[in-house]
């Protein structure tokens, strides 16, 4: 059973790094149960909650888990996109039923993590600036239950900013020729 001390944690409003207490509980030998939620919310989405019923029911039992869950998965989407339609939010999230203004609620309430243009005609979102993104995962421990060729991790980011890096450096060297 998931600690009362987790799952309050995960459910404070606006928090959503949870790698630092993942670790935390791993280096204090807690629980598998805690280890494997912190898991799930500091680097999953819901695909990996699909995978594992005991997982699913927990979190689909509590809404404010979801709120957190589908809100995470959004702030992976404005790491991904630059513009998504609503209809894909709804696929990734696996909540077809959420409703437009929902998305648009989250959205609003995670400016904190980027800003972007909400076309609620189109059913369009533009991620015009991102300032943040979820946890990163630098192979501290095992996943037990994130599939890793879907997460951030320190190699990807490296490999990101090298690319990055050399597209700027070839637009500089060739605009100056």
């Amino acid at each position: 059973m998931v600690s009362q001390s987790i799952i309050k944690c995960i459910q404070i409003p606006n928090k959503y790094h949870y790698k630092q207490e993942w670790v935390d509980t791993i280096r204090n030998q807690g629980s598998m149960e805690d280890i494997k939620i912190l898991e799930i919310f500091s680097f999953g989405s819901v695909n990996d909650i699909i995978r594992y019923p005991d997982i699913y029911n927990f979190i689909y039992n509590d809404q404010k888990m979801i709120n957190k869950i589908e809100k995470l998965c959004l702030i992976d989407i404005s790491n991904k996109y630059r513009t998504i339609k609503y209809e894909e939010i709804r696929k990734t999230l696996n909540n077809f039923e959420i409703k437009d203004f929902e998305i648009e609620e989250y959205l609003i309430q995670l400016n904190e993590f980027f800003q972007c243009k909400i076309d609620s005609i189109d059913k369009v979102i533009e991620f015009t600036n991102v300032m943040d993104c979820r946890d990163v995962y630098c192979g501290e421990s095992e996943l037990y239950l994130v599939d890793m060729k879907n997460i951030v991790t320190k190699d990807f980011l490296l490999e990101s900013l090298n690319q990055w890096k050399n597209k700027l450096n070839n637009e500089i060297i060739g605009k100056s020729e």
